[in-house]
């Protein structure tokens, strides 16, 4: 399957690229490379529940225009939240305490903010219980102890401000990647699935090609192309030559994400959690969120980074035995006996969101600077996706990224 143009990875920026792409250049033949079964990345929709991506704040115009453009169904999530521990059910402190921090680190200079995850400076100006306890009000880990501080602050200014709201797709949000699918067959886009990419020819070759690692002919497959797009995320692009030790690389992580979902019988009363708001607890669910009471299914624990190692290992019984002991701690007291669940998935993501890590560097520049990470080199060489992007961790940051580099290196007009 060789190619004008050749993208590696199925995710949404991939997809994304294909689709602008084959439309502004209708005669090239454009290819991707997939390693996984199917398209989406981590966006996954499994018997009607997200198991990857899931909610898309309003701020976000590219996810929306999707929606759009393939008539999906939105549906608005409320805002409130609770806030549940052993004593019971308490108000949600997070939005008082962010309030309290953005103040005082509204004069911290951001070079100095550059240098420290928002864990390391809580714990510096506060005791580390006080501070422990503090974040314990918000449900992820991550944008506190992951994410250099000064991203961190422009996150809770905006997606994770009280100003926010967000929805979610009724139909999945698989389908706005089948809409994709079927848009890039009808224009003759071709895609090979579980072909997986471990490196690119040398320097001094035209084309360009690279090697393959497929399920049905193994390692040494060639493809070659005359531009190459790698929408594959930070720890994918870290295994390819020639990326292997490309600096920027350096200043990402990625986390894991769990989502484990509980289906409960709804009749013949309503199901335990109906009314039930979003909920946040110190205990290792750490997040609980309702997603259909009618069918009595809800996301019984929704963790990330460190807060995954509790259940990721767990099989099914031991999962639902641990599961079960702490929803029954947390709510037998106001909500009665509460029935076994009649099923419980989880899904985990080992590669779940990017960050960019503390440092003296500029991200916004390196965000720019990888789009094109060879000039000299390799100038036909180009990398995009959520990994890179100035709102990570949000499909929203994929389609920016994506459509930044084809601004810039594809569809600008001389």
């Amino acid at each position: 399957m060789d190619a004008d143009i050749l993208i590696i990875g199925a995710g949404l920026a991939g997809l994304h690229c294909a689709l602008r792409l084959s439309d502004r250049f209708p005669k090239q033949t454009i290819g991707i490379l997939e390693s996984s079964i199917i398209a989406g990345g981590r966006v996954h929709t499994i018997n009607g529940v997200e198991a990857g991506a899931g909610r898309i704040p309003v701020s976000h115009p590219m996810i929306a225009d999707y929606c759009d453009r393939y008539s999906l169904t939105r549906i608005p999530l409320k805002h409130t939240s609770q806030y549940v521990d052993e004593n019971g059910v308490q108000e949600n402190l997070w939005p008082t305490c962010m309030t309290i921090i953005q103040n005082a680190l509204a004069t911290v200079p951001k070079t100095l903010l550059s240098r420290y995850t928002l864990a390391e400076i809580l714990t510096k100006l506060l005791d580390k219980e006080t501070a422990v306890a503090m974040m314990m009000y918000f449900p992820y880990r991550s944008e506190l102890t992951t994410l250099r501080a000064d991203i961190a602050l422009q996150s809770f200014a905006n997606e994770f401000s009280n100003k926010e709201s967000f929805y979610v797709i009724k139909e999945g949000l698989s389908s706005i990647i089948r809409g994709m699918e079927t848009e890039l067959e009808e224009r003759g886009v071709k895609m090979l699935f579980e072909h997986r990419v471990t490196g690119m020819s040398s320097v001094d070759s035209f084309p360009m090609s690279v090697t393959v690692h497929s399920q049905s002919q193994g390692e040494g497959k060639r493809i070659t192309a005359r531009k190459i797009i790698f929408a594959v995320p930070s720890t994918a692009l870290k295994t390819i030559r020639p990326f292997t030790a490309y600096p920027i690389l350096k200043h990402l992580k990625m986390t894991p994400l769990l989502r484990i979902y509980a289906t409960f019988p709804s009749f013949p009363k309503p199901v335990w959690f109906e009314g039930m708001p979003r909920v946040v607890t110190p205990n290792s669910l750490r997040h609980i969120i309702p997603v259909n009471p009618a069918k009595g299914t809800i996301m019984i624990s929704y963790t990330d980074a460190d807060d995954t190692k509790t259940w990721a290992s767990l099989k099914k019984e031991a999962l639902q035995k641990g599961i079960m002991k702490q929803v029954r701690d947390l709510f037998s007291k106001d909500m009665g006996d509460i029935p076994d669940p009649v099923s419980m998935s989880k899904y985990y993501w080992e590669d779940g969101c990017t960050y960019w890590t503390p440092g003296l560097y500029n991200p916004a520049k390196e965000s720019v600077d990888i789009m094109r990470p060879f000039p000299s080199r390799l100038p036909d060489v180009y990398v995009c996706g959520e990994s890179y992007s100035m709102k990570q961790a949000w499909m929203e940051g994929a389609l920016e990224h994506a459509e930044g580099m084809l601004e810039r290196y594809f569809l600008h007009r001389s």
